[in-house]
């Protein structure tokens, strides 16, 4: 995995894109990280210490989250990038964080967008050493797609609006009990799952206004049953 991260991504390549389509307003991989992000961002008020754990260039560190935060990844070309794109901020090479280090120490941990690229029992043994380093009523915060639903039919429709897809690199293949299963193995058990990010995600190609808009229309009239992507909000 490590070799794909370094060989096959271009450093900074998230990072742009979200640039990229916030400048032009419209892109649906641009989009689904926005929306992403722009919910993160709600579990903020401004005086936590946050590790951003796969933070690949360190987009949500640098432009969603201002608070206190740690940015970690295994590849060290996105972690140059994100050093020199995000001076202000901290960003560490997998191989040099140090879980122990860390115990108790974090109001907040972001996964976003990792579990599809492992396996369970790196899954597991990660869930384990983020309980150790959250703080008392600390959050994990979990992003990873739902493949109960057609996410294949969003990475077809990504590539063909000039998108990267990745869905060969994927391992970890979850559903919503799936994923309530990983939690429940874990020593968390407060959690909850939601189902984000719906067909309406393609009128981002119009433009991100309009994406979010159908999108959150969809949520609406569906009460969320519907969702390319889960999103885990789990407490210690």
């Amino acid at each position: 995995m490590e070799n794909f991260w370094n060989n096959q991504i271009t450093p900074g390549y998230y990072d742009q894109l979200i640039e990229d389509g916030i400048n032009k307003n419209k892109g649906i991989q641009a989009n689904w990280h926005n929306i992403t992000f722009s919910k993160v961002k709600e579990y903020f008020s401004g005086n936590e210490f946050h590790l951003d754990y796969a933070c690949g260039s360190g987009t949500l560190v640098g432009m969603y989250v201002d608070v206190n935060s740690i940015g970690v990844d295994i590849s060290d070309n996105q972690i140059s990038y994100a050093k020199k794109k995000y001076p202000s901020k901290t960003f560490i090479e997998l191989s040099s964080f140090d879980f122990d280090k860390y115990e108790n120490s974090f109001d907040v941990v972001s996964i976003l967008g990792l579990l599809e690229f492992i396996n369970f029992s790196d899954a597991n043994e990660l869930l384990k050493n983020v309980y150790k380093i959250l703080k008392k009523d600390g959050k994990l915060l979990i992003s990873t797609p739902n493949f109960a639903s057609s996410v294949s039919l969003i990475s077809y429709l990504n590539s063909f609006f000039g998108g990267m897809s990745y869905s060969k690199q994927h391992i970890g293949k979850y559903n919503k009990k799936t994923l309530e299963k990983l939690i429940k193995n874990s020593d968390f058990t407060i959690y909850k799952i939601e189902k984000i990010i719906n067909l309406g995600i393609i009128f981002s190609f119009l433009s991100l206004a309009a994406g979010k808009k159908v999108n959150d229309i969809l949520s609406k009239i569906t009460k969320n049953r519907l969702g390319f992507l889960l999103f885990a909000e789990i407490n210690k």
